[in-house]
């Protein structure tokens, strides 16, 4: 049995992420930082905070299955800094409940316009679920959680208009536990390691308003490809229902874009579109539940940002998101589609201090957990709190 995750100091509360960080591209996440190669922002140096509360309210709460309404402390902490060493690094540090990434850039080695990088990274509070969709509900066969570490160093190529090549190696540790809510017939995986090769392109355009921070024109692309190989010996699943092993060789894709559009002379629209693809039986990989569960899925969001004077922005959105994920024997797979909708904004006391918070319901009820503790999901989610923003120093 795993150690409480209550009995976390509460000194960490701080550093807690996961809603907190899906509000806007000023403030990245986890998922993004690890995989967006050259994030732009209108700072060359910045010290985010943000600290409030989260949650979620679960439509037909079954805390059997782990519907459940869920309140909890949230937030989370960037730093960016750029001229790190030297006048072409850059270092990205990040702090929350969805992980701790640290990025090292060097834009000059070798020759102008070749990169350098090395990160490390850690998750220390992430959920697997396995299971499958009965109609619109999430039936889950297999419940766990587990810490992964890495490090993974990579070289590049500065390309034309704001374009970038990279490629790189990998390694990664992975340990599972059982908690309270692993079936007594579910063996969990064997902790093990994994190591590989990934590559992305990347092409950047984002323009930022000066006055707010915040993007209002441009683009963000990144796509990336992963050839991953594992030191797993061990079947895992229900003998008898669904069992099998890890393939030893897996390889997976992702895209990610952000686009945003101006409209009049303050409003933007923006697009947020993230999607992966990956092998069917990259079971570990597929049941993260920090991401939408399926060996494939395609999210969006489209917002329209209005900026009502006075330092306050408000964002209604538009979400919808494609899963494909094995049935319950993994005989077969499943297509499913969701929707939904919600909104995000906050005010601006000034500068350094501000007032964030989001709201987004979808329809499907497997939803990254806003937990520490438990694997928990519901339909609707939220973040209210306080942002600082500290050494902010504009290009």
């Amino acid at each position: 049995m795993a150690t409480p995750r209550a009995a976390v100091p509460a000194a960490l509360l701080v550093l807690a992420g996961g809603l907190a960080a899906q509000i806007t591209a000023l403030s990245p996440n986890y998922r993004e930082l690890s995989f967006s190669r050259n994030r732009s922002t209108n700072y060359s140096e910045l010290l985010l905070i943000r600290g409030g509360l989260g949650g979620q309210v679960a439509a037909g709460e079954d805390k059997d299955v782990g519907k459940e309404n869920d309140f909890v402390p949230d937030g989370q902490a960037w730093l960016h800094t750029e001229g790190f060493g030297a006048k072409t690094s850059a270092l990205d540090a990040y702090a929350g409940r969805d992980g701790v990434y640290a990025g090292i850039r060097e834009g000059d080695i070798v020759g102008d316009g070749n990169i350098g990088r090395l990160e490390l990274t850690g998750r220390f509070f992430p959920f697997y679920r396995e299971g499958f969709y009965r109609d619109d509900s999430f039936i889950s066969t297999g419940r766990y959680e587990g810490k992964d570490y890495g490090a993974a160093l990579s070289v590049g190529r500065l390309l034309r208009d704001d374009a970038s090549l990279e490629v790189g190696a990998f390694y990664r540790w992975y340990k599972f536990e059982r908690n309270e809510q692993t079936p007594a017939n579910y063996v969990i995986p064997d902790d093990h390691e994994t190591y590989g090769g990934q590559a992305w392109f990347e092409q950047r355009t984002l323009q930022f308003n000066r006055q707010t921070g915040r993007p209002e024109q441009g683009y963000l692309a990144t796509i990336g490809a992963v050839a991953e190989w594992n030191t797993s010996k061990q079947r895992f699943g229900i003998p008898g229902n669904y069992e099998s092993q890890l393939p030893e060789l897996v390889y997976r894709g992702r895209a990610r874009l952000e686009w945003y559009f101006p409209q009049g002379q303050d409003n933007t629209w923006e697009f947020i579109l993230d999607g992966s693809l990956s092998d069917s039986q990259d079971r570990v990989f597929n049941y993260d539940a920090t991401k939408p569960v399926g060996h494939t899925y395609v999210d969006a969001d489209l917002r329209y940002r209005l900026e009502l004077g006075g330092g306050i922005y408000l964002a209604p959105m538009l979400k919808l998101e494609f899963i494909r994920i094995l049935e319950q024997t993994g005989a077969g797979t499943q297509n499913k589609f969701f929707y939904g909708g919600g909104l995000y904004g906050g005010m601006d006391f000034s500068d350094a201090l501000g007032l964030v918070l989001s709201y987004s319901y979808l329809n499907n009820e497997s939803r990254p957990s806003p937990s520490w503790n438990e694997d928990l999901y519901g339909e609707h989610q939220f973040f209210i709190g306080v942002e600082l923003r500290l050494m902010a120093t504009q290009r």
